[in-house]
């Protein structure tokens, strides 16, 4: 029984409606007690899974460590805040501007580390600020990059674009300030690398740089 609800999730998140009635069927005839309304609601699950994998999917491949090591211990609940942020900011936009087949999406540069590669991170900028003459960094310990007590990683460092008729763009000025006054708000660690066009945006204490 426990392989075929296994295999009736794999089937949800294939899309394969045919396939979901029938692990679940075989699920429901061997456990009684089994709520069986996926089996009446199995297009409306496989509809919802797929707009849930589209949304998500791309950024959850993307909070991998980005050493190629495969770590990921992201907390989603950060993933989940600043998504709902891009499409409070869409919702707005497409309001205020009067288009359609309009999204702010996020790019996630970096996520769950490995101390390997946060050390690595490091040391790549302290050999730039050698040569340019600037104080070197000490490698922070405590960075919510790194898993933290609980096992998960609580900080992505993210860029905000928009794609508009298929086409990304850098976000004009007006999408910027609504973007930097909607992340005023934010309630962890915040700070916003000019230089390189990305926000560090974490889920820790209320801190700003």
């Amino acid at each position: 029984m426990f392989w075929y609800k296994i295999a009736g999730g794999l089937a949800i998140y294939k899309g394969d409606v045919r396939e979901v009635k029938r692990y679940f069927g075989k699920v429901a005839k061997l456990d009684p007690k089994f709520d069986a309304k996926i089996l009446k609601l199995a297009e409306k699950a496989v509809k919802k899974a797929r707009e849930y994998y589209e949304k998500y999917l791309p950024l959850l491949n993307e909070l991998k460590c980005k050493c190629g090591c495969g770590l990921n211990v992201t907390d989603i609940g950060i993933v989940h805040r600043v998504q709902v942020i891009c499409d409070v900011l869409t919702k707005i936009v497409s309001e205020v501007r009067n288009i359609e087949d309009f999204r702010i999406i996020l790019k996630i540069n970096s996520a769950t580390r490995c101390w390997k590669h946060h050390e690595h991170i490091y040391n790549m900028e302290n050999i730039i600020r050698k040569k340019q003459g600037l104080p070197l960094l000490e490698v922070p310990k405590n960075s919510y990059h790194l898993p933290q007590e609980d096992g998960k990683s609580k900080a992505i460092d993210c860029s905000f674009y928009v794609k508009e008729k298929g086409v990304i763009k850098g976000l004009l000025e007006i999408e910027k300030k609504l973007l930097n006054k909607i992340l005023y708000y934010w309630s962890g660690g915040m700070h916003y690398y000019k230089d390189k066009n990305f926000w560090h945006l974490d889920i820790g204490e209320y801190r700003r740089w």
